[in-house]
């Protein structure tokens, strides 16, 4: 069986080392992006179990990220995360298929692995099926 492989995507730079730091122990490949368009280049060109994205970046956002993932490879779990959390965009991030939608301050480390690990149990359980 092959490792998965999840992406990142924020245009913090400190903030994806360290996110890709803390989530070391998943036994995933990590891979980093610092603008969605990067992370479609990336998304194109390998296959990606989980992509976490930030809400809030340059150019393409969170949302429309999603949008184009979904798109791309429906299969693809998608985690956001954002420091402006909003009811609005919430809802909209379900309704496009999100698998979760997390706030950067609230939530820990320990808090988007175990998102992450939800999305991949997803993912083993929908390809038994």
């Amino acid at each position: 069986m092959t490792q998965s492989r999840i992406l990142l995507v924020d245009d913090h730079r400190e903030f994806l080392d360290s996110l890709a730091g803390s989530l070391e122990g998943l036994g995933v490949e990590i891979d980093c992006a610092q603008s969605a368009r990067a992370a479609l280049q990336l998304i194109d060109e390998n296959e990606y179990a989980v992509v976490v994205t930030d809400l809030c970046m340059p150019g393409m956002g969170g949302i429309e990220l999603l949008r184009a993932i979904k798109e791309r490879t429906p299969e693809t779990e998608v985690i956001i995360l954002t420091g402006y959390p909003d009811v609005e965009s919430a809802m909209q991030a379900v309704r496009l298929g999100a698998h979760d939608y997390l706030v950067k301050g609230a939530a820990a480390p320990e808090e988007v692995a175990s998102s992450i690990a939800g999305a991949l149990d997803k993912q083993r359980v929908r390809r038994r099926a």
